[in-house]
């Protein structure tokens, strides 16, 4: 049997906690090892990096909303006023399940909401996120899948 490599994928994760761009980094090593990581740990460093030659084509980027100097739903409301970033699917991570959190999100033009909880708990939410951006079905999102919630068996 032959194994198809998966699509190179080039990810920005903006996290303000140490821990948790560590462990998002260890579990995505471990489940698509075709993915090249960049952090940074607040939104002006998003922007910093996003402006630079280096950060190239970003694939997907994975945005914590409860982050000093800039949150993340001021990231991405710039976010989404770039030309530039228009077909980039925006992940908010948060520890809230607060549903003004939720709606503002989406109305702000996040792709999908995952709260951190399920995020560390359950790799395989990594994982199927992955699969979907190769799909190519993060792009719209659908309102009654937004907010990601695992399956009972992962």
């Amino acid at each position: 049997m032959i194994f198809k490599k998966p699509p190179f994928v080039k990810i920005l994760l903006a996290e303000d906690d140490e821990d948790d761009r560590d462990f998002f980094e260890l579990a995505l090593i471990s489940i698509y090892p075709n993915a090249d990581l960049t952090t940074v740990s607040n939104g002006e460093e998003l922007f910093r990096f996003v402006n630079t030659a280096e950060s190239g084509e970003i694939d997907i980027i994975f945005l914590d909303i409860n982050m000093p100097r800039k949150n993340g739903q001021e990231c991405l409301i710039e976010i989404r006023t770039e030309k530039k970033f228009a077909h980039v699917p925006v992940i908010m991570l948060s520890t809230s399940s607060n549903p003004k959190d939720i709606e503002d999100s989406f109305l702000l033009g996040a792709n999908m909401y995952i709260t951190k909880s399920y995020l560390l708990s359950h790799l395989s939410i990594l994982k199927n996120i992955l699969e979907l951006h190769n799909q190519g079905k993060l792009l719209k999102p659908d309102r009654n899948k937004f907010v990601f919630e695992p399956l009972v068996n992962l």
